[in-house]
């Protein structure tokens, strides 16, 4: 889990073609803005382009409302919600 965005980017840099904003995404979507979570490499802020923060935040949500292998824990929308909100400048 902890080395598939470094794991992505690099299979698309193999391949080549790929737009920059492409292997932004791969590289920073697990990245909180406090630069806490070293998912890859615990940017801070204005090291996380604008074109990453979006798909962040969908990616978050869902790891809060759906049931996966790796958390048992489903919760409503609305508190989901309330939880990234109360995560401040991590989002």
């Amino acid at each position: 889990m902890r080395q598939h965005p470094r794991l992505a980017y690099e299979a698309l840099v193999a391949q080549g073609a790929f737009p920059p904003e492409m292997l932004m995404w791969c590289c920073h979507h697990h990245e909180f803005l406090d630069g806490i979570v070293d998912l890859p490499r615990a940017c801070a802020a204005n090291q996380i382009s604008d074109i990453v923060r979006p798909d962040h935040h969908r990616g978050y949500l869902h790891a809060l409302v759906e049931k996966r292998a790796r958390s048992a824990a489903v919760h409503p929308h609305a508190e989901a919600v309330a939880t990234m909100e109360k995560m401040g400048v991590k989002l």
